[in-house]
């Protein structure tokens, strides 16, 4: 608008503006109080409850990963408790509070770790007052959260040592932030990825301590639980059968609703079971040898977002509240101001972002729309928007107008020639 349209108007717009948001956060905080409550009263506090459940088996003497129950009526068992043996010793002391006090509690304690990490990218990015309370509302609004509140999971928990490494990261302190990525890995294996992101920058110092800090958590955990335990973990992992539900924006759960008929999505593009495992390992071969193109992305915001996206990708389950990993790396590449040219960049970036809002609901009920196109785009809708995330760094040029990609090959190649 011109300066005169802008002395009329610019007000109101404004008011219009900040009146709508408020509304609709206000919408969003009722809805989010009713998901809560259904958590806790109608779906038997979901995956917190599990973990109840498994922290209550290793305190009477069993396994965390058993089939027999712990005589507790007020909890069901909504699939197994995939987190490795230590995870136990985070849920054991909220064991010894009632049910329902214990998950507002867990839920308290993933607030504050939201509202930490929310300050340090806030601080470590020097946002303006203005910035700091649209990344709020973007976080409070966006579909992670009504995952994170739906199943009781731990990624909030985890989003504030990530923000801690990420944030030590970009200030050129790799070696902290690979203590922070270790203990990260040592709860949720995809992280480990950062490890090679370090190799690839030739900071073999961080890469190793990052897997000897992922090492030295599951060591403790073996000198506590002892081996049987850590294999009963990893026969849990194998037995999952849920790939494809619409929360997994991994590259396997993509596939699995695109060829596979199930309960879940009965409605595949074409059900050809024996295409998921060549499907998914092409796909997931092509990502992760496009890895090494993270040496021609000068910003770390952006080379953190990027290994992020392909970890996450690359991960057999990456759930919807896994998405909050991505805060700390997209809200500096959006800062930056760099992301503005060429335009198709622009738009896969825009298409990514709104993808993150979607509420959940809606690839939900495109299970029941009766074709494999709806289960295709919007029962994926996650999962594209990390792939258009991946795209747009993929795509993006260094300062000799260079291809990242060719970069990142070119000085591969010389770092092997010497």
């Amino acid at each position: 608008m011109n300066n005169k349209a802008v002395a009329l108007y610019g007000d109101p717009i404004r008011w219009i503006t900040v009146s709508a948001a408020a509304m609709i956060l206000s919408a969003l905080a009722v809805t989010y109080v009713s998901v809560v409550n259904n958590t806790a009263k109608i779906r038997h506090f979901q995956d917190f409850g599990t973990f109840v459940e498994s922290a209550k088996r290793v305190l009477a003497g069993g396994s965390s990963y058993q089939v027999s129950r712990v005589d507790d009526p007020n909890l069901i068992m909504h699939g197994g408790n995939l987190n490795p043996p230590h995870f136990s010793l985070l849920v054991i002391p909220l064991t010894l509070l009632p049910i329902s006090v214990a998950f507002y509690a867990w839920l308290s304690l993933s607030g504050c770790c939201l509202v930490l990490s929310l300050w340090l990218v806030s601080r470590s990015l020097r946002l303006r007052v203005s910035s700091v309370i649209a990344l709020s509302a973007a976080a409070f609004a966006a579909a992670p959260m009504v995952a994170t509140l739906m199943t009781g999971q731990v990624a909030l928990l985890l989003l504030l040592p990530y923000t801690l490494a990420w944030k030590a990261d970009r200030e050129g302190r790799p070696l902290r932030a690979a203590v922070w990525i270790g203990l990260c890995a040592s709860f949720k294996p995809f992280f480990i990825l950062f490890a090679v992101y370090f190799v690839l920058l030739r900071r073999y110092r961080a890469a190793l301590a990052a897997i000897t800090v992922t090492l030295a958590v599951f060591t403790v955990g073996v000198a506590i639980f002892g081996w049987a335990e850590h294999f009963a973990w990893m026969r849990e992992l194998a037995l999952v059968d849920w790939e494809e539900h619409y929360f997994n924006a991994s590259i396997l759960g993509w596939v699995n609703r695109m060829v596979v008929a199930s309960e879940r999505q009965p409605w595949p593009l074409v059900n050809a079971p024996w295409l998921v495992l060549p499907l998914w390992i092409s796909v997931s071969g092509a990502v992760g040898l496009a890895l090494v193109r993270v040496r021609g992305i000068p910003s770390t915001d952006r080379q953190h977002l990027f290994v992020m996206t392909s970890a996450l990708l690359l991960s057999p389950l990456a759930w919807l509240y896994y998405l909050w990993f991505l805060l700390a790396p997209l809200a500096g590449t959006l800062v930056s101001g760099e992301v503005r040219r060429p335009r198709w960049r622009v738009c896969l970036l825009g298409a990514a972002i709104v993808g993150i809002f979607v509420p959940p609901s809606l690839p939900w009920a495109s299970a029941a729309w009766g074709h494999g196109l709806w289960t295709l785009t919007v029962g994926s809708i996650y999962f594209w928007s990390l792939v258009a995330l991946w795209v747009a760094l993929l795509g993006e040029r260094n300062c000799k107008g260079e291809s990242a990609v060719a970069t990142g090959l070119k000085q591969t190649i010389f770092a092997f020639r010497q």
